[in-house]
């Protein structure tokens, strides 16, 4: 995979948009291919180093495994990232489906390959269109972390989950805390749910999941995710009532004419 690093405090990857920035249609008309663009992933080290991956077109296929069935796009990958003087800080790969409704879901991989503890935040942002005024929001969470260098503990602490509307927290699921040991350990967690929830105040332009998590030294975690909006449709007395009202208004143009 493509790695760029902006000095050796931040990395950044650029490349066309189309997977955390995806498109949806919902409501009347044929949908589009969903599709995701704008993933950014930050991690902080326990030294303070920072390092950004952003804007990765995960739908490439240069760069991924792309696949379509209906309007559910399906993209799966991996890369790893280093330090400029080539120190490995981590891997992470992913299996990811985004559908016009719009809901984005599957899992994700991060392995720890520094020396070090390291806080991740990760964001999947998806386009919507068109936008709706109100919708059934439901959300999940579930996975595991293991012992993956055999150092005999892994650390897990999962500081958040966000369902996104437009860039703004609209959901939150569990945070929790907590360590495995033995070498070769593991822990599951989840599956924790929340929703339908009604949510009214109108969709525009994206919806997205944020996480925050840290991760212990040559640790691996993946979660399974998923975060849903439905949109409310329009009742179709609604629709005949607005259609009957525009042609009473075409009526009394001609009539005036």
């Amino acid at each position: 995979m493509f790695i760029y690093l902006m000095g050796f405090i931040q990395m950044k990857i650029k490349n066309l948009s189309i997977l955390s920035g995806a498109i949806f249609v919902v409501g009347m008309g044929s949908a589009q291919a969903a599709l995701i663009n704008d993933i950014v992933i930050t991690n902080t080290m326990s030294g303070n180093e920072t390092m950004t991956w952003s804007d990765q077109n995960l739908n490439n296929p240069m760069m991924s495994d792309v696949t379509q069935e209906g309007d559910v796009t399906s993209t799966m990958g991996s890369f790893s990232g280093e330090m400029m003087d080539g120190t490995p800080v981590w891997d992470y790969s992913w299996n990811l489906m985004s559908d016009p409704d719009p809901f984005i879901s599957g899992n994700f991989t991060v392995t720890n390959t520094s020396s070090m503890m390291q806080t991740f935040d990760i964001t999947f942002g998806l386009p919507i269109s068109p936008s709706f005024t109100s919708g059934y929001m439901t959300g999940s969470l579930s996975g595991s972390y293991v012992d993956a260098n055999n150092d005999g503990s892994a650390m897990l602490s999962l500081n958040s989950w966000e369902g996104l509307i437009d860039g703004a927290s609209q959901m939150s699921l569990l945070s929790l805390a907590g360590p495995c040991m033995g070498a070769g350990c593991s822990v599951s967690f989840g599956e924790v749910t929340d929703g339908p929830i009604l949510y009214t105040g109108g969709a525009n332009n994206t919806i997205g999941i944020h996480m925050n998590f840290g991760l212990s030294a040559g640790d691996s975690v993946t979660f399974d995710t998923l975060f849903d909006v439905t949109p409310v449709p329009v009742p179709a007395a609604v629709w005949l009532f607005g259609s009957g009202l525009i042609g009473l208004a075409g009526i009394a143009r001609r009539k005036k004419a």
